[in-house]
């Protein structure tokens, strides 16, 4: 009998509107989402090497990422872009973006090597009302070495699982997690986090791009 496991093995980045009672915008407290953009760089290559993880790319690159760098569209915005409510009264929405398709196709430290050889990740927001807001992953790392850099042996991988961290702004509340029940072998065979669940919690949100995928990241389990 084949058994289908699924896991999940990725960055989480929940994203949602704070106040915007202090910006320019057309209509208050609603802000319109058209791209996410998370930009990963190896310690010491070519400026123009590297990975980035989009929902809009149009030719060889994300559009508003990197020049050079490998695009991964992994997620998508309807035309327009998504429409988030700020949280003026309580009627705050939010944007949960994992990995998708049934794949770990958002494994951001797979992309770092075995010594959690990156630079800081970079994290752009694009907005029809804000514009372009730029953040970086910050001192946690979560994005590109969850288990602490220098500590991610390939063969031999540890629980990745973090909860979230806060990158964001006034404007715009940013929370970078990591996902793994993908890397349960000895010697930690369970999920040891608050939730029990090898998530950032939550790991819901009022629109979310994310998706089990099916099997273990190790041969064995």
């Amino acid at each position: 009998m084949k058994v289908k496991l699924l896991r999940a093995l990725a960055a989480a980045i929940l994203l949602a509107g704070a106040s915007l009672a202090g910006a320019s915008i057309a209509q208050a407290g609603t802000i319109h989402v058209t791209d996410v953009v998370v930009s990963i760089h190896p310690t010491g290559a070519p400026a123009t090497t590297g990975n980035a993880f989009c929902a809009v790319q149009t030719a060889l690159i994300c559009d508003n990422g990197p020049a050079g760098f490998t695009p991964h569209k992994i997620w998508s915005f309807p035309v327009g872009g998504q429409a988030l409510l700020d949280n003026t009264g309580g009627l705050g929405q939010s944007i949960l973006l994992a990995q998708t398709g049934g794949a770990f196709n958002f494994d951001t430290s797979d992309f770092c090597g075995p010594a959690g050889s990156c630079d800081t990740a970079l994290i752009k927001i694009v907005t029809t009302e804000l514009g372009t807001l730029s953040f970086t992953e910050g001192l946690s790392r979560f994005i590109t070495c969850p288990a602490g850099c220098g500590g991610d042996a390939l063969s031999s991988p540890p629980l990745e699982t973090a909860g979230y961290s806060s990158n964001g702004n006034a404007l715009v509340e940013l929370l970078v997690g990591y996902a793994d029940d993908a890397h349960l072998q000895s010697p930690h065979t369970a999920c040891t986090d608050p939730g029990a669940n090898c998530r950032p919690d939550p790991f819901s949100a009022t629109f979310q791009q994310n998706a089990a995928a099916t099997g273990g990241c190790l041969a064995m389990l």
